[in-house]
C-alpha cells in the first residue's frame, strides 16, 4: 500500500516508503530468518529471567524474615481488598 511522505509538505507520493520495513529497501527475510530471530529473542528473555530469579533467590537467602513478613503483609492486603463488598 502506498504511503505518503510526512516530511514533504506538498504531500507527494514517495515510492521509497512503500516497502514493508519503511526504509526504502525490500524486506527479504525468510521464514527461517524470522524463526532464528524469535528463537534468539526467546533465549535472551530466558537468560534475563534466570538472572532475575537468581537475584531474588539471593535476596531471600540473605533476608528470609523480611521476605516472609512482606509475603504476610501482601497476603493481608490482598485478603482485605478481596473481602470488600
Amino acid at each position: 500500500m502506498p504511503q505518503w511522505d510526512d516530511r514533504n509538505t506538498s504531500n507527494t507520493y514517495n515510492p521509497q516508503t512503500t516497502h514493508a520495513n519503511g526504509n526504502g529497501h525490500a524486506n527479504n527475510m525468510t521464514a527461517e530468518d524470522t524463526e532464528t530471530q524469535i528463537q534468539a529473542a526467546f533465549e535472551n528473555a530466558r537468560a534475563e529471567l534466570d538472572r532475575y530469579m537468581e537475584t531474588a533467590a539471593g535476596f531471600i537467602r540473605e533476608r528470609p524474615v523480611v521476605c516472609i513478613a512482606g509475603a504476610v503483609a501482601i497476603g493481608y492486603l490482598v485478603g482485605k481488598l478481596a473481602s470488600r463488598k
